[in-house]
């Protein structure tokens, strides 16, 4: 069912991985439009650009959310179908498309919100991914790290279409099981990190209800009892 994760046959290059990930409904697209081939960019950095507000007007920024028809809607060139481009390729097709309305146009985009979901225990959070791979490594570090009671030996991580999801394994309880789990996280994975078994601390906590509620009947019982006592003398 699960299969073991294998660096060599699961992760790859830095540079395929920043270029290969596709646009999806729901993502969030941070663009940068700047005129003369990005040459605000070079006369920032020679004229030490410090006033916040003169550095603001050096290129338009805005953020934009892919629709769920994968479509992004943009001033000027209006609704444009995203979905599955890659970063590069849309950056190509937004410069083609601002030419007629801008001189010698460069893009500087990114998808803003790469993230995966970890959940440890009973426990979620969303960890953003860096510009850069993020390994499971650092997204674990991330979260604060694992507590005692965590498995590092059978953590899951689940990728894809949820109906159909590819499940891997990874073991980080031992040195060749680190070894070959050194992979990079993509988009959208959910990572579970299960509890290990307590049987005694399991059974203690099924038992105690058991245990607890005659020694409460007890006490009250006692209490009732001292009280009879007390107003008898």
């Amino acid at each position: 069912m699960f299969q073991d994760i294998n660096t060599k046959k699961m992760s790859r290059a830095i540079d395929e991985l920043n270029n290969d990930y596709l646009i999806q409904p729901g993502d969030e697209i941070s663009i940068k439009l700047y005129t003369r081939q990005g040459a605000q960019l070079i006369e920032a950095v020679r004229t030490n650009v410090t006033n916040s507000q003169e550095a603001g007007q050096q290129a338009s920024q805005s953020t934009y959310i892919v629709s769920n028809e994968g479509i992004l809607k943009l001033p000027i060139l209006g609704a444009i179908v995203v979905n599955n481009h890659t970063e590069s390729r849309l950056k190509e097709l937004l410069e083609k498309r601002f030419e007629s309305n801008y001189i010698q146009p460069f893009v500087q985009l990114r998808v803003e919100n790469r993230r995966v979901f970890l959940f440890k225990g009973n426990t979620a959070s969303v960890i953003q991914l860096n510009r850069t791979p993020t390994s499971i490594f650092e997204v674990i570090a991330k979260s604060g790290g694992l507590e005692r009671h965590h498995s590092s030996a059978e953590i899951l991580i689940i990728r894809g279409d949820l109906k159909q999801p590819t499940i891997y394994k990874a073991n980080l309880q031992t040195f060749q099981g680190i070894q070959n789990s050194e992979i990079y996280l993509q988009s959208k994975d959910i990572v579970y990190i299960p509890e290990k078994q307590r049987k005694l601390y399991n059974s203690m906590q099924d038992i105690t209800p058991i245990i607890t509620t005659p020694l409460a009947i007890l006490s009250g019982i006692l209490s009732t009892i001292v009280l009879l006592v007390t107003i008898t003398k």
